[in-house]
């Protein structure tokens, strides 16, 4: 009998709902990694970016200032259309502002801390912060593009098969 090795998935969501739904999938019935993180990582830094644009996005160093200033303003607006345009997130961006997740996280307490995420993103009707790289994004881009975010992170979790 031979085995076939996981696989990274095609995923899109169109929702924030597909993406609670896919978590709380891969959480019921266990996962294989296909990437480096857990589903407990994944969650906790999709959590972390779910709450920058509603909370605010810490402070870059006066040194990071410049290069943050010319990203926003040149390759950024690009970068963002066509992310949004495509679904995808391109892969081997290191996870920028600390938000790599510990190896620590268990998987329930990130897909908790996650979750919580969304339902507060799911009832923000107001102006997102503006994030020092993309700029300032409207409510909806900011919902599509976590949508996208989390496409690309849980395309790395291959669910098991019974």
């Amino acid at each position: 009998m031979t085995t076939v090795a996981p696989s990274r998935r095609e995923l899109r969501f169109d929702t924030l709902d597909d993406a609670r739904r896919d978590v709380r999938h891969l959480l019921a019935v266990g996962y294989d990694k296909v990437g480096n993180w857990s589903l407990g990582q994944a969650c906790y830094h999709l959590a972390v970016w779910v709450r920058y644009p509603i909370d605010g996005f810490p402070a870059l160093p006066l040194w990071q200032q410049p290069l943050a200033w010319a990203i926003r303003n040149t390759v950024a607006p690009g970068y963002t259309r066509r992310v949004l345009a495509s679904g995808k997130v391109p892969s081997g961006i290191p996870a920028p502002l600390n938000t790599a997740p510990p190896a620590s996280v268990a998987d329930p307490e990130g897909v908790t801390q996650y979750e919580a995420q969304l339902d507060r993103l799911g009832d923000y009707r107001g102006v997102p912060h503006r994030s020092p790289l993309l700029g300032q994004l409207s409510n909806a881009e900011m919902k599509t593009l976590s949508c996208v975010h989390a496409a690309h992170h849980l395309s790395f979790l291959a669910p098991k098969h019974a």
